[in-house]
């Protein structure tokens, strides 16, 4: 449904009241506001405007004699209308792809390294979530060799989600025998799900059929084994940057240190609350109420899908306060979730 837009002067005079309270974390004055307008206004013009913001529902005055705060509605007016992007500088693109290639082997480490930068970058908390992968299966298997003995392993299921991880194995294998190796699994293993795998090479011992007929050579079952043994066995959600969050002003209140805990400590909120972010994909800023989520309800989420766009692979962003700085949560969110898209597809081309 297309938002009614308000009036030119009272965007401005919103605008003005969402930026200074995001910087300053107080009730914001009429004459503070003029003094930060472009156009001249007097103090009783703008008192005026925010009294008439106040009446529609987009500035609240938390007692008489204060100035006015950003309601929800007043800031998914500003997110949706009147944000301005905070693109960021050339050393930041720098340290989110520096923080990403040296582990980007390594799908869990990525994953941790991706929610360290989030929170480096943002001053918030950093979340990914990557989807549960044991009742996959996998189409396509591919091994390949970084030395001696440490090989990549890369399984991609049918809904191109994709896991890996860097295997220590008992002897060197060349590149041709990793990649017989991998079709000989495609076609064993033809249909399983990894708790099916796992399953099979319990019962089975070297050189047993696959569910194709197919003989899996010792090989094949020792370097699947190896896999199987490091994989994790449900949705992984990962937060990081609690020591910074909690250094903002809003979090010398006691009950709102609780209510953040509360929100981090409901693992499976935020995991539903991400997951319906990923079907919906892209960029996705809720704020407070509209988490639908009491436990989440004094905060915001800014998330994205990454992976390819017609197939979310899953979620990341950040979770903080409603005063928040959007036009630089976006920008950090945005750019993160399309390098680490870019190093997940370039893992299985």
């Amino acid at each position: 449904m297309k938002k009614e837009r308000l009036k030119k002067r009272q965007e401005e005079i919103l605008r003005a009241v969402v930026k200074l309270h995001i910087m300053t974390n107080r009730p914001v004055g009429s004459r503070r506001v003029a003094a930060s307008l472009e156009e001249r206004l007097s103090s009783a013009t703008v008192r005026s405007l925010m009294a008439d913001l106040e009446t529609v529902g987009y500035l609240r005055q938390p007692h008489t004699s204060a100035g006015r705060l950003p309601t929800e509605r007043g800031y998914r007016y500003y997110v949706d209308l009147l944000m301005a992007r905070q693109p960021l500088l050339q050393s930041e693109k720098a340290i989110v792809q520096s923080s990403l290639l040296g582990v980007r082997d390594d799908l869990p480490g990525l994953m941790e390294e991706v929610s360290r930068v989030l929170s480096r970058l943002s001053r918030q908390i950093g979340i990914v979530i990557s989807p549960d992968i044991t009742q996959a299966k996998f189409p396509r298997i591919t091994f390949r060799r970084l030395e001696e003995n440490r090989i990549l392993a890369i399984f991609v299921d049918q809904n191109c989600q994709i896991h890996s991880c860097v295997l220590h194995v008992r002897r060197g294998y060349r590149q041709k025998d990793l990649d017989r190796i991998g079709a000989e699994l495609e076609e064993g293993l033809a249909g399983m799900t990894l708790e099916q795998m796992r399953c099979y090479l319990e019962e089975n011992g070297p050189a047993e059929r696959g569910t194709t007929g197919k003989i899996l050579g010792r090989d094949a079952q020792e370097i699947l084994r190896d896999y199987l043994h490091d994989t994790v066995g449900d949705s992984a959600l990962i937060l990081r940057g609690m020591e910074d969050i909690i250094r903002q002003p809003e979090f010398s209140d006691l009950e709102k240190m609780r209510s953040l805990y509360r929100a981090v400590q409901g693992r499976r909120t935020l995991m539903e609350v991400l997951n319906r972010c990923t079907e919906k994909g892209g960029i996705q800023v809720l704020i407070g109420s509209e988490n639908l989520s009491p436990e989440l309800s004094q905060f915001t989420l800014v998330t994205s899908a990454y992976g390819p766009e017609d197939r979310p692979l899953g979620s990341l962003g950040i979770l903080g306060p409603i005063r928040m700085k959007y036009g630089r949560a976006v920008s950090v969110v945005e750019y993160v979730s399309r390098y680490f898209s870019h190093l997940l597809t370039a893992a299985i081309n």
